[in-house]
């Protein structure tokens, strides 16, 4: 028996087999985009719940490394761009 609380996750192959404290056995063969779904509908719903009560300052995006596009404002708490300000504005500075 597990201590209380306490999760055990066993991989097999493309399956985890998940035992919690009690000894119960879940078998979750969850793929990338199944994760990636679930994982997108919680922050939607997060983001869409949040009061944006404190927002940043304006900040550089950066699409990758070293490549800039634009200035935004995102909101602290979630996460979420919350005003965007002119594609490329201020990249040759």
């Amino acid at each position: 028996m597990l201590p209380r609380g306490f999760t055990n996750n066993i991989r097999d192959g493309d399956a985890v087999i998940k035992i919690n404290d009690c000894g119960a056995i879940t078998l979750v063969e969850d793929n990338i985009k199944q994760v990636r779904e679930r994982h997108e509908e919680e922050i939607e719903d997060f983001q869409s719940n949040c009061s944006h009560e404190k927002i940043s300052d304006w900040i550089e995006y950066h699409w990758a490394p070293g490549h800039f596009s634009h200035y935004v404002k995102i909101c602290e708490r979630c996460g979420k761009t919350i005003e965007e300000e002119g594609i490329f504005k201020g990249i040759f500075k």
